[in-house]
């Protein structure tokens, strides 16, 4: 062959080769725009890391289908979804445009978010439309694993829930400046990871206020959320009848005996998890008393020895007229209260 006709051959060859590989980084990038999304972050943090497009959403909810409505709650409807061809699970929220952007604005201030359900993305392309997207949570909400009698919540996965909660209203009122009121705590929004950790979701309502007694509300909340994970029923939410029924009794049970037979049937109780259930009950009436000097570092305190809340709190007796005073807890010989300023 002359060398002109071979050096003609090369060039062509390194002429198609180039063509593929443009062609081949195109489609790639095209698919990227219209329906594929980087991998999901394995961080353990709640970080921002993507602004999403809406016909990635509308591909990974089938067009928000009522198939893929999971739920319909206050602030919003929840649709789940899958995106990067089946491989992350998401959730995806339309809602009030407003609250949304109140929601996403703090999720984007806050220094650490492991506390709270994973917000990975979002969707603003319209001004009139603002969509969240959320990592799926495995365990679902509290709410319907406390009601679900098939697998019954071990009381030791009970009271670290309570931690787990306890940290993230401390981290939003302490660490948080100015202090952020959750304004929703209640067992629909705290959901269940896949190692039965909890993470609280619902910051939609959350407001920054500039008074530290208007966080008292999430107290009381707090103490309501305790009262389900003692009772195995939804207090918190305020809207079944029967719950309020059994919530009404607690406050005015007399002594330990009675209160120990309206707790959760499905719990087993050992005398030492008996002396962990009266503490909570007591730190949950506690809370619920509306107390001015009761506030969430010194909950997350209690919270973290019920037992010792129980022999040192009061006694055999559980009346709630002294509840308010601060002398009724005590952990481990001293007076947390003074252990709070």
């Amino acid at each position: 062959m002359e060398p002109d006709s071979l050096r003609l051959l090369i060039w062509s060859l390194f002429s198609v080769f180039g063509f593929l590989i443009f062609i081949f980084l195109l489609r790639n990038l095209t698919k990227s725009k219209h329906g594929s999304s980087p991998p999901l972050s394995t961080k353990p943090t709640s970080c921002i890391t993507r602004d999403l497009n809406v016909e990635s959403l509308r591909s990974a909810t089938d067009d928000f289908s009522t198939l893929s409505l999971i739920k319909i709650g206050h602030s919003g409807e929840f649709f789940a979804g899958f995106l990067n061809n089946g491989t992350d699970k998401i959730v995806v929220k339309k809602g009030v445009v407003e609250d949304l952007k109140r929601e996403l604005e703090l999720y984007i201030s806050l220094s650490d978010a492991t506390c709270f359900v994973p917000l990975i993305g979002y969707c603003g392309e319209d001004k009139e439309k603002l969509f969240l997207v959320y990592e799926f949570m495995e365990g679902g909400d509290l709410a319907t694993v406390l009601t679900s009698k098939d697998r019954p919540l071990p009381w030791i996965v009970r009271l670290k829930i309570a931690v787990e909660v306890a940290d993230a209203l401390l981290f939003l009122h302490c660490t948080c400046s100015p202090p952020v009121l959750h304004n929703d705590v209640q067992s629909s929004s705290i959901l269940m990871g896949p190692n039965q950790e909890a993470r609280l979701g619902s910051l939609s309502r959350a407001t920054r206020v500039e008074h530290e007694e208007l966080l008292s509300h999430d107290v009381w909340c707090y103490g309501k959320l305790l009262m389900d994970l003692i009772s195995g029923l939804n207090v918190s939410s305020g809207d079944d009848p029967y719950s309020q029924r059994w919530l009404q009794k607690v406050m005015a049970c007399p002594d330990r005996a009675s209160l120990i037979g309206l707790m959760d049937p499905t719990l087993i109780m050992e005398e030492d998890l008996a002396e962990e259930i009266i503490g909570v009950v007591t730190i949950a009436k506690a809370c619920m008393s509306q107390s001015s000097w009761i506030t969430m570092k010194l909950v997350r305190q209690a919270i973290g020895h019920p037992a010792r809340i129980a022999d040192q709190g009061c006694g055999s007796q559980l009346g709630s007229s002294d509840l308010s005073h601060p002398t009724l807890i005590r952990m481990n010989g001293y007076d947390i209260e003074s252990n709070i300023h």
